[in-house]
């Protein structure tokens, strides 16, 4: 069965044509992507002549950062959850029923077999029950904000190594809460998504790691074309992931901004179910309240991001303002909402 490309969010340029708003006057919270991006400076006139060769000082880079030796840059963690599909074939996969839609779109689409699970205890059941060769976990989940612990984590790893069974985790969100990686301990079945682009804001330089025994690399490698991450790329990849001083200081930025918009949601939505990541937070409602919202917002030129959960149930995901400013804008809008829906 082949699936349709599901829409994603900070298309900015779709939603302008859409609404009738101009680009410049829009608020964009429909991203996941921290709004405070690592300051770089301008990289030397010789980069730009380049070609875009892995160096020691950016593998070094990464691997301090990760604390893996066993890692393969690549072209956006994306690349890796449209490759990883096609270098397995004919296994049952284990999906969490909501999670990035990518990771549905590229298994299904791949000579593979898909099912669902809804909870962790679910994932572990068909585990159990040697019901798949392939559980792929997002940690923590985007959009749910479900987080695993490495105890459990390493459970299910070591019972589908048994099984002679991979799990593959996304942690493109994990950099605020590292402690629950893998990375530091990696399982010899176990694959790893890293990201550079949502904690350090760096999205479009398109650059994520997979980390993995050399085995499993070198059959994704070979899936992968020359030059993949151009050398612009490559150096402001080194430089952000190399300091460790404001790596520190955006852990605690992004956790006083989440805070202050998770508190902010809750005087007006005081019955709700609300939970926060560091970059992002989830307002659980009925699908048509999701939908209601999202349009009123998107009148105002205010873009958010919704899901539906099942029939009657729906998510808005809502990225983090970037200063007092547009925090204000939000909050106004959720205050005329309720004024006009009373």
């Amino acid at each position: 069965m082949t699936l349709s490309k599901q829409e994603h969010g900070g298309d900015i340029q779709k939603a302008a044509k859409r609404w009738g708003i101009p680009v410049a006057q829009w608020l964009d919270l429909s991203t996941a992507i921290s709004p405070f991006c690592y300051p770089l400076a301008t990289p030397p006139a010789e980069i730009w002549q380049q070609l875009p060769y892995l160096n020691d000082t950016f593998i070094e880079a990464a691997v301090n950062y990760y604390q893996c030796e066993n890692l393969l840059p690549i072209a956006g963690s994306q690349q890796a959850i449209e490759l990883l599909p096609n270098i397995f074939h004919g296994k049952r996969v284990a999906l969490p029923a909501v999670g990035y839609c990518e990771h549905a779109y590229h298994w299904r689409n791949s000579e593979n077999a898909v099912v669902t699970y809804q909870c962790a205890d679910e994932l572990r059941k068909k585990i159990d029950e040697k019901f798949i060769d392939i559980a792929i976990v997002i940690n923590p989940n985007n959009p749910s904000t479900e987080l695993y612990s490495r105890d459990y984590l390493l459970e299910i790893a070591s019972a589908l190594s048994k099984q002679n069974s991979y799990l593959i985790i996304d942690e493109a969100f994990i950099d605020s809460q590292a402690e629950h990686s893998l990375a530091s301990n990696l399982p010899d079945n176990t694959i790893i998504l890293r990201s550079i682009g949502k904690f350090f804001g760096l999205a479009g330089i398109r650059i994520g790691f997979v980390l993995a025994k050399p085995y499993l690399l070198k059959k994704l490698e070979e899936k992968t074309g020359l030059w993949q991450i151009s050398s612009p790329a490559l150096w402001a990849a080194t430089q952000a992931l190399n300091d460790k001083q404001w790596q520190e200081q955006q852990i605690q930025r992004l956790a006083k901004s989440s805070q202050m918009l998770e508190q902010n949601l809750c005087e007006y939505f005081p019955q709700k179910i609300i939970k926060r990541q560091s970059t992002f937070m989830s307002l659980f409602l009925s699908w048509n309240e999701t939908q209601a919202i999202f349009e009123y917002f998107a009148r105002k030129g205010i873009l958010l991001r919704k899901f539906q959960l099942a029939e009657e149930d729906g998510l808005l995901r809502i990225g983090l303002p970037a200063d007092s400013e547009s925090l204000s804008r939000l909050m106004t809008a959720f205050y005329d909402y309720q004024c006009d829906t009373k």
